[in-house]
């Protein structure tokens, strides 16, 4: 369906237009010619749908009056609650697996909450469109799954949301009591910063996370498919890893053909293994990450393709595989201020083998004007958790 203000009846066309020309904006012309240059269905080409996607939140900013704005920034907090409590009573998972609308009552039923609160979590829910809202046959009110409702029953969705809720929140609320003591300046790299000032410790990060009962292993669930995938473009999607790491191996001159570094549970080497892993003969792919992580791998059923070594691994210790033909480091420095960051490449260093290993970095960076919310927001959590943060633009070269 083309997006046009001419099919509009003249009032509304026309009072859309002067505000858009009071905003001195042309989005109306922008996003037909953005759908237009687009197949008929826009969903597969994912550049035209992000600039579509840009385009509409361009043209709310210039429809949507500023009180409704100003609502809108001072209650994420309710909608954040809100969904972390309906993850707490299952209420996503009791719309999806149901085969008829339900209603409080129905919701309620179970006995892990009261049907007032339940109902008063779920107008919210409703009004982001998180759950649906409809009539059941006998005229009552009731509520259905959506789409956000079916994405919020995926593991990693769910681990996210617990994990900021219950692990990131409190460090948000402190927030401006830190910087006020720092007299508002960020601070880069490990030691106290507002993870610890907030939590009263000394502990770094993911020392802290350990010893507090399931949140390592929610986290690592989480970032295995970080809100169920799909939020930024993968190495996957755009690396051309047949020509740069598996054409031509020699398993004779060559142990291991690749290694995740620091890989989580194992979702990007799988994805390797299962495009690229008829390059390779016998077993020769490995994945590395601390103990409790590699550990979690058993424990919570996570499944990888036979092929992969899982390997318990520290990157700031001595790298125990040495000559791979690569080694990747994904999204690890954002974690680690410049000195660690050249310590964990320095230690890896005296792991390549010349003219056979090859490093793989794969980073973040923002552009320096337009940096999407997700993108921005990230940065900000980063900060919280361990004081550092995504690389600009400016920087990528250091």
């Amino acid at each position: 369906m083309r997006i046009s203000l001419v099919d509009l009846p003249d009032k509304h066309g026309l009072r859309i237009r002067r505000v858009l020309d009071a905003a001195q904006l042309d989005q109306p012309e922008r996003i037909n010619s953005i759908q237009a240059a687009a197949p008929d269905d826009i969903a597969p080409d994912k550049k035209a749908s992000y600039q579509l996607l840009l385009a509409s939140r361009e043209l709310n900013a210039a429809l949507e009056p500023p009180t409704q704005t100003a609502i809108f920034a001072a209650f994420p907090g309710v909608h954040l609650m809100c969904v972390r409590l309906a993850i707490e009573i299952c209420l996503f998972e009791k719309l999806v697996e149901a085969e008829n609308p339900l209603s409080i009552h129905d919701l309620a039923a179970d006995g892990s909450a009261e049907e007032a609160f339940v109902l008063s979590i779920a107008r919210v829910l409703v009004a982001k469109g998180f759950i649906g809202e409809t009539r059941s046959s006998e005229g009552l009110g009731a509520y259905v799954p959506t789409q956000m409702t079916r994405h919020m029953v995926v593991p990693s969705v769910r681990a996210g949301f617990i994990f900021h809720y219950d692990s990131g929140l409190l460090i948000l609320v402190q927030g401006l009591s830190y910087f006020r003591s720092t007299s508002f300046r960020l601070k880069q790299g490990h030691g106290r910063g507002r993870l610890q000032f907030a939590h009263d410790t000394d502990d770094e990060d993911y020392v802290y996370w350990s010893k507090q009962p399931g949140v390592m292993e929610n986290f690592s669930t989480f970032m295995q498919g970080y809100f169920g995938g799909g939020a930024q473009p993968t190495p996957m999607e755009w690396f051309l890893f047949d020509e740069v790491c598996f054409k031509d191996f020699d398993a004779t001159r060559v142990e291991y053909a690749y290694v995740d570094v620091g890989g989580g549970k194992g979702q990007n080497i799988q994805a390797i293994v299962e495009k690229y892993g008829d390059y390779v003969k016998d077993d020769k792919f490995c994945l590395q990450d601390v103990a409790p992580v590699i550990d979690d791998i058993e424990s919570s059923g996570t499944v990888l393709d036979g092929r992969i070594e899982k390997m318990a691994y520290d990157y700031l210790t001595p790298q125990t595989i040495r000559g791979a033909r690569a080694y990747m480091l994904e999204n690890v420095f954002h974690n680690h201020n410049d000195t660690v960051a050249k310590e964990i490449l320095n230690i890896l260093k005296e792991a390549l083998e010349p003219g056979i290993s090859k490093l793989l970095i794969s980073s973040i960076i923002l552009p320096d004007q337009g940096v999407p919310f997700f993108l921005s927001a990230m940065d900000v959590m980063l900060n919280c958790w361990v004081s550092r943060g995504e690389d600009p633009v400016s920087t990528r070269g250091r």
